[in-house]
């Protein structure tokens, strides 16, 4: 079964919460979250120029109790992820108050983290010698990112955050919103979602099969996204999360990004 979630937009913070049986939605403690000045400034820019890419946003006082009801976590039809995904990239960005990534910001912050990664040790991070490996991999493909336009990046998408209202699929989490890479919110669902890897990387073709340019520097940019995200998760898992599941997350990464150095 679905998880129920609503979202309330409250001054600075963001509730989510789960509604009684009356149908009220009142706040569930452990499931408040602090909001970040991006979420605040994606929702803000969304709710002007694409509000029917999130749940209805409301401004609200301190006591307010108004929400709406979406399903959370389905896994929806492949056209709709397709759908969602040219529905965000097509969010007009010229006035977007939000980070902006380009191809030599996504290389530093990868380098970064590589270098969080190789002071923590060979055993939960990596070699110095992997390290410089992965950069010089990372770099080797850097031009190609080049060659696609910045476009609105949601950048944690994923089914987890995807949600139903009716037959219309929307997204919530907006933490990690920038302008980017067209690449980065198809790459990280194919990773997140390892089973349709395949359909993802046909839809890019198909959708740059057009242009030349692009249709040759895409298998290049592909394997370099994925890189991108390969550390972003390896990282994440490392320093931001604990346990089992983080620790399997981490050697998965790891391990995939062992396979393009091959």
């Amino acid at each position: 079964m679905a998880e129920r979630t609503i979202v309330l937009i409250s001054n600075d913070r963001v509730l989510k919460t789960f509604p009684d049986v009356d149908g009220v939605c009142r706040p569930v403690g452990y499931r408040a979250e602090s909001v970040s000045g991006t979420e605040i400034a994606a929702l803000s820019h969304l709710s002007r120029f694409s509000p029917d890419l999130i749940p209805h946003v409301y401004w609200l006082g301190e006591n307010s109790t108004s929400c709406e009801k979406v399903d959370i976590g389905n896994p929806n039809q492949f056209p709709q992820i397709v759908d969602l995904l040219e529905r965000v990239q097509a969010v007009p960005i010229e006035e977007a108050s939000l980070p902006v990534a380009r191809p030599d910001d996504y290389f530093r912050e990868a380098k970064s983290k590589l270098d969080d990664l190789a002071s923590n040790g060979s055993f939960l991070g990596i070699t110095k010698q992997e390290r410089d490996e992965i950069t010089t991999k990372y770099e080797s493909g850097l031009s190609s990112l080049e060659i696609f336009d910045s476009v609105f990046v949601h950048g944690d998408f994923q089914n987890r955050h995807i949600g139903d209202k009716g037959d219309q699929p929307l997204l919530i989490d907006w933490e990690q919103a920038r302008i980017g890479s067209p690449l980065e919110d198809p790459v990280f669902y194919a990773l997140r979602h390892p089973t349709r890897g395949r359909l993802i990387k046909d839809y890019l073709r198909r959708k740059y099969s057009s242009n030349p340019l692009e249709r040759v520097a895409l298998p290049t940019a592909y394997e370099t996204m994925e890189i991108d995200r390969l550390i972003h998760i390896w990282h994440w898992n490392t320093f931001k999360r604990s346990g089992l599941v983080a620790a399997a997350k981490s050697v998965y990464a790891r391990a995939a990004i062992g396979m393009h150095l091959q």
